[in-house]
């Protein structure tokens, strides 16, 4: 049995309008949740609603029912806004390693203030054992946190 129901997009505008729909939904989420003080469960849809903000981008920028460029997407899948920032970023530079090594330190400097977003969408979800200390850890988020 399958649940829900399949909306087919094969149109490169309506995919980039797709992801910006689905972040916005991810933004309001993060706001309800954030009210309702489950700051880690804000922080994890505020991520998720950057990530499909700069896949829109990419979807604007580049026709994503190409192959190539799905496969492209479907790499940054794994909830990786770091990744889908990289990609995004060399779709801007080109072969341009100057260009794409200044816009990189602008955004992850001046933009996302050096957060290291790969490893936080996880940890603001689960427990995280370390084999080094031997023993799990959890990250726990404030209103400060998903400001």
């Amino acid at each position: 049995m399958f649940i829900g129901k399949r909306n087919f997009i094969s149109d490169n505008t309506e995919v980039a309008e797709c992801y910006i729909l689905f972040a916005k939904k991810d933004e309001q989420a993060a706001k309800t949740l954030e009210e309702q003080g489950l700051f880690n469960q804000a922080g994890y849809f505020y991520i998720q609603a950057m990530e499909k903000q700069v896949k829109a981008q990419i979807g604007k920028k580049v026709d994503v029912t190409n192959e190539y460029f799905a496969e492209q997407i479907q790499k940054t899948m794994g909830h990786s806004l770091n990744k889908s920032l990289e990609l995004l970023i060399k779709l801007f530079a080109g072969n341009n390693d100057s260009l794409y090594n200044h816009l990189y330190q602008q955004l992850t400097e001046q933009v996302f203030k050096n957060v290291k977003f790969n490893a936080l969408h996880n940890k603001v979800r689960y427990p995280t054992y370390s084999s080094k200390n031997k023993n799990y850890t959890e990250l726990m988020l404030d209103k400060k946190d998903c400001e």
